[in-house]
């Protein structure tokens, strides 16, 4: 294998989003600093992290969901297709909408419809309800 770092440049060739134009028409190469690469990487970690906190504090639940709607597990077992719908949808839509908005747009509208899908779930309304909002949250 030979040096990646001699022959590859950043940021990759026609990324338009990270290479300003010149006065004289040119692009001009912008290398992040690595404060700002440590923030980036940080906060992928912490988001991470909350994703996985999520998705595993809906097992140990399913005895107090059950009792507290009088279901059964097969039922409450909805919640987590909903769940897997959720996460269908953005994994088909997230590449259509990163092209078309920007990845910042779209980590920006993810992350406000995943809090929202949170915010629903804290009444604990008609059961019904709870494996359409574990949609919009995966």
């Amino acid at each position: 294998m030979g040096d990646l770092a001699a022959t590859d440049s950043y940021p990759p060739a026609g990324s338009a989003e990270l290479a300003p134009q010149t006065k004289a028409g040119r692009t001009a190469t912008v290398a992040p600093s690595k404060k700002d690469m440590l923030i980036k990487e940080l906060a992928c970690h912490a988001t991470l992290i909350i994703a996985g906190w999520s998705d595993a504090s809906s097992g140990p639940l399913i005895p107090y969901i059950q009792r507290h709607f009088g279901i059964g597990y097969t039922t409450v077992s909805l919640l987590f297709v909903g769940q897997m719908v959720g996460f269908l949808v953005g994994a088909f839509s997230n590449g259509h909408l990163t092209a078309r908005y920007g990845i910042g747009k779209v980590i920006t509208i993810g992350s406000i419809v995943q809090a929202l899908g949170y915010v629903f779930l804290v009444p604990a309304w008609a059961f019904p309800t709870f494996p359409i909002f574990y949609a919009v949250v995966g």
